[in-house]
């Protein structure tokens, strides 16, 4: 069971989530492609949404000695990530979450 980003928590299946198409796709699909690293190339196998964060990152304006800070409409914003590649947009000093890419992603089954 999914508890927000970086936890989870692991129940055993029951008869019901075994028949459940969704579940007997995935097992059919990790029984060919092996069950190694399969957190990892789910997740790289979603699709983000980046409409949040296109229009802010075409604003933003490098904080001179700082790789991951940006200013924006008077607010310094902190990247985590690449600027091409971003995970999370953050105010510095709010801490309010401008764009997250784990929350944004829509998962697709590989």
């Amino acid at each position: 069971v999914y508890l927000g980003p970086g936890r989870a928590e692991v129940f055993p299946p029951s008869e019901a989530d075994l028949a459940h198409p969704a579940l007997r796709q995935l097992r059919a699909w990790a029984k060919d492609h092996g069950w190694h690293s399969l957190a990892r190339r789910l997740f790289q196998a979603t699709q983000g949404d980046y409409s949040g964060y296109g229009p802010v990152e075409q604003e933003m304006q490098p904080i001179e000695g700082r790789r991951d800070a940006f200013t924006f409409r008077g607010r310094t914003l902190k990247l985590t990530g690449e600027r091409l590649d971003p995970r999370r947009l953050a105010d510095e000093d709010s801490g309010e979450v401008i764009w997250d890419r784990e929350r944004t992603a829509r998962p697709r089954f590989p």
